[in-house]
């Protein structure tokens, strides 16, 4: 490779390029066995879910049809048949929970022009009601932006736990967020948290980018949640009683500081020992 052709194609490109004599590895880029190489979204269990409905395995590539299937994040949607699903069986994310127990009655997607983002409204019936909606927005390159559900009250384990480029999640009436939820996010700024009363564990755990976390009704929350933030700057949480350890733990903001040491007064109840329910007893 010539000379600072590298650092050109990392600042140009943002191609993280590493080589010997015998390999060649663009990152986010995979070499298939016929030769080419495919832009990633996540590689997750040696598996890569790259643009253009493509998933790489062992080499091979599996292209999905745009006229029936959409691949967002790691994903599978069935245009067809109106079914979610994942490809790799070994993944367990509760995103999936909330379109197992509704009916899809209809799936409308439009398509920004500028963007290229596509917004795709689910029309679904619950056993409760009926005529709801969840609103998810993709871009380009298949990766989740936007959540949107209104109904959903509670968050399950590992919700979009692989996800990083989530922008906004937008779920006013969530009332309790399990563990591992929205791990791996790096992409959130603001979160307005109006009904939560209860967080499990590793919430977060690896967000360095959210500023502003609005939850007036929060109570409790798990520990290594928002372990390596070190960019909050306001937690609105003025019911909190219980926590778990190493919450916040890398933040140093003074504002965050007085949180922590309020956090750790006689006041509040800390969070030493776990069940394998909620991670609060």
């Amino acid at each position: 490779i010539i000379p600072g052709l590298t650092e050109a194609f990392k600042k140009e490109y943002n191609l993280n390029i590493n080589y010997n004599i015998t390999n060649l590895e663009l990152y986010p880029y995979v070499l298939a066995n016929d030769g080419k190489y495919y832009r990633y979204n996540y590689e997750i269990n040696n598996i890569y879910y790259c643009i253009d409905n493509i998933i790489i395995i062992n080499g091979l590539q599996k292209k999905y049809d745009k006229e029936q299937y959409i691949l967002m994040d790691y994903f599978i949607l069935n245009l067809k048949n109106k079914k979610i699903y994942v490809f790799d069986e070994n993944i367990y994310d509760s995103f999936l929970v909330e379109f197992e127990k509704c009916k899809i009655n209809k799936i409308d997607i439009a398509i920004d022009k500028e963007s290229k983002n596509k917004t795709i409204e689910f029309d679904i019936d619950y056993y409760d009601s009926k005529n709801e909606k969840i609103i998810i927005m993709i871009d380009k390159f298949g990766r989740i932006l936007e959540y949107h559900n209104n109904h959903v009250k509670n968050i399950h384990d590992s919700f979009m736990d692989y996800n990083n480029t989530l922008e906004v999640f937008d779920c006013n009436n969530v009332e309790f967020i399990g563990d591992y939820v929205l791990e791996c996010n790096n992409s959130l700024l603001f979160l307005y948290l109006a009904k939560v009363k209860e967080i499990g564990s590793s919430f977060l755990r690896y967000n360095k980018t959210v500023k502003r976390i609005i939850a007036p009704n929060l109570e409790s929350i798990g520990s290594t949640s928002l372990f390596e933030n070190n960019t909050l700057e306001e937690f609105y949480c003025p019911n909190i009683k219980k926590m778990g350890q190493l919450v916040l733990y890398t933040n140093k903001n003074d504002e965050i500081n007085k949180i922590k040491e309020h956090l750790s007064s006689k006041k509040v109840k800390k969070l030493t020992k776990c069940n394998n329910e909620n991670n609060f007893i």
